[in-house]
């Protein structure tokens, strides 16, 4: 279910800037790290 969903949003993509997607994508995972390692 949720392997289906992520390909649907990748197909919906193709009409987007990829790059600046995967780049928020990056952004938020960075800031999950750092919070991550911040909170040790």
């Amino acid at each position: 279910m949720i392997a289906g969903y992520y390909r649907a949003k990748n197909l919906d993509l193709s009409g987007i800037d990829k790059e600046k997607y995967y780049m928020e994508q990056y952004k938020k995972k960075i800031n999950e790290i750092y919070e991550l390692a911040f909170s040790l």
